[in-house]
């Protein structure tokens, strides 16, 4: 028996130390279960792990792919991980359940590395922004080179499926991952069970 959900409004762009106090809030407001946050695009509602596979993923792949001279910056670091959270030292093996948004890209990247048949070389670790956050801006190569793997500056893949109007911050480009991420991410509430109970 499946449920029926509905969407109820995009949050927009939250900082990660908002998510407990929103988690609580909407808990309290609605029942624990009876909401989620999910990633809309086409009429389809996904959660975290199925949406980063179906769009950071396939866009990093797309982006990168045709371009072998950005493979190669990215692959001449140690690793890649989020500016101010835990690295991820595996590259392909790290649950994505527990990640509300922050450690998103730096595992997508990882697996369109391993993807690409290549791996991580160097010593430099590089160090990326959060979804939506504004880029790391500081005078040291690796700070620059983050810009193009930054999602606020990857294009998705599928423009046509970004929600209008769009709600990212004005430090990330239209048509960007994450314009999509932002925008299409919806809070969504139980509304019904799909088979009514006088039914069974």
């Amino acid at each position: 028996m499946g449920m029926l959900w509905k969407n109820l409004e995009r949050p927009g762009f939250t900082r990660d130390d908002t998510h407990v106090l929103a988690a609580r809030t909407r808990d309290d407001e609605y029942g624990k279960g009876h909401w989620r946050v999910a990633h809309v695009a086409h009429g389809e509602s996904l959660l975290i792990d199925d949406a980063i596979r179906r769009f950071y993923e396939v866009s990093y792949y797309r982006w990168l792919a045709p371009q072998p001279i950005l493979v190669d910056k990215l692959c001449s670091y140690r690793d890649v991980m989020i500016e101010g959270h835990d690295v991820a030292h595996d590259y392909t093996g790290r649950s994505l359940g527990a990640c509300w948004r922050g450690d998103l890209h730096d595992i997508a990247l990882r697996r369109v590395v391993a993807q690409l048949g290549r791996r991580f070389t160097g010593t430099l670790q590089l160090s990326l922004s959060c979804a939506g956050a504004p880029p790391i801006v500081t005078p040291t190569s690796a700070d620059l080179d983050a810009r193009w793997f930054n999602p606020g500056f990857v294009p998705f893949y599928d423009q046509r499926a970004i929600t209008g109007p769009s709600m990212r911050p004005p430090y990330t480009i239209a048509g960007s991952l994450a314009d999509f991420w932002i925008s299409n991410r919806w809070l969504q509430i139980r509304v019904a069970d799909a088979i009514p109970q006088e039914a069974v």
